[in-house]
């Protein structure tokens, strides 16, 4: 069993959640990331007072921080993780959808 952290950014303002993936779900990046995914679902493995993983949310792994987002997964280098994290929840929300660029929310908290 692996357990994998997931920053919940998209509604619970970055809390952590554990996420326990089979070790039969593990092997490659992809596996990982869509495991992480998958099992971080209540349905699935319910965990009191943590919302399902969402678009939004990040997945920290061995080797760095992806981001869930509409389709698939994206690697965030540092300094797009602090951009990230200093958006509101609006913002992180529209920004999944191509609606907020960086020059928009620039000096806006």
């Amino acid at each position: 069993m692996k357990v994998v952290i997931v920053e919940m950014w998209a509604y619970q303002d970055g809390a952590i959640r554990e996420v326990r993936i089979p070790d039969e779900a593990t092997g490659t990046l992809d596996n990982m990331l869509n495991a992480a995914f998958h099992y971080g679902q209540n349905d699935i493995q319910p965990v009191p007072d943590r919302c399902s993983v969402s678009v939004g949310d990040v997945i920290v792994l061995d080797d760095g921080r992806y981001l869930v987002a509409a389709l698939g997964f994206k690697k965030l280098t540092a300094a797009e993780y602090e951009q990230h994290k200093s958006l509101t929840p609006l913002q992180r929300a529209l920004g999944m959808f191509g609606y907020v660029n960086d020059t928009e929310t620039e000096g806006q908290s």
